[in-house]
């Protein structure tokens, strides 16, 4: 294989493995299911042997690998619309622990053993059993926790006490410019420099700004590129 044909296929294959990427959708890793981590697996070895396998001609490799999105795209699209489908594909939720009971046989079937367990309650920082009301293992390997109503922390709700709403959060500055991305914050465009400089003292200035947000009640978060830069020199 010539080299000009490498970077042919090179270039041409990381943009097809990035348009089907944004047609499949995005999932944070940690919320894969494993269906869609064996559809990760794939698009990497089909791109890899379209790029190194001369043997496979260029169009049939990117056929392939357009023949794979559209039945991952599909796929995702009737797990959406069937609820039967979304479970046989991507699973369901077992109950392992009910009153700090541990159900033996739903660990044999999830094939998860007790130092697995007690590993990932020491994660939602639960160390006794008996704290548990329930625990589920998720899909996604994860396991979530409901502690007993008399060890949940304190609210306001409990309290009896009014909160403040700060709404969605509107991105003002970023990297020292206004931010050019649409906000779907409520929180009307009328903040200023000068009313960041009230709050952030008038020797403040905008290209110094490394993020700035704002919440629906006017108050303002500003965090500076000289603030980080001597946390860096200063840990």
């Amino acid at each position: 294989m010539e080299w000009s044909q490498l970077f042919i296929r090179i270039v041409l294959t990381y943009l097809f493995l990035m348009l089907f990427s944004r047609l499949v959708g995005k999932k944070i890793i940690s919320q894969m299911t494993f269906f869609d981590f064996i559809a990760g697996v794939t698009f990497g070895s089909l791109g890899g042997t379209i790029i190194l396998t001369d043997k496979v001609p260029l169009i049939q490799g990117l056929a392939a690998l357009a023949g794979f999105s559209v039945l991952a795209i599909g796929t995702d699209w009737l797990t959406l619309k069937s609820r039967l489908l979304r479970k046989w594909f991507n699973g369901k939720e077992d109950l392992l622990i009910i009153n700090g009971v541990i159900d033996r046989k739903a660990l044999e079937k999830s094939r998860v053993t007790m130092d697995d367990l007690l590993m990932q309650l020491r994660k939602k920082n639960v160390f006794y059993l008996d704290e548990i009301s329930f625990a589920f293992l998720e899909k996604d390997g994860t396991v979530t926790v409901q502690k007993k109503g008399a060890l949940l922390p304190v609210t306001v709700q409990d309290m009896s006490l009014n909160s403040m709403e700060r709404g969605v959060p509107r991105l003002l500055y970023m990297d020292g410019s206004l931010a050019d991305e649409p906000s779907k914050s409520p929180i009307k465009p009328d903040i200023t420099v000068d009313m960041i400089r009230e709050q952030y003292g008038d020797e403040i200035d905008p290209k110094e700004i490394l993020i700035a947000q704002a919440d629906q009640n006017g108050r303002i978060f500003v965090a500076r590129g000289d603030e980080r830069d001597k946390m860096n020199r200063n840990p």
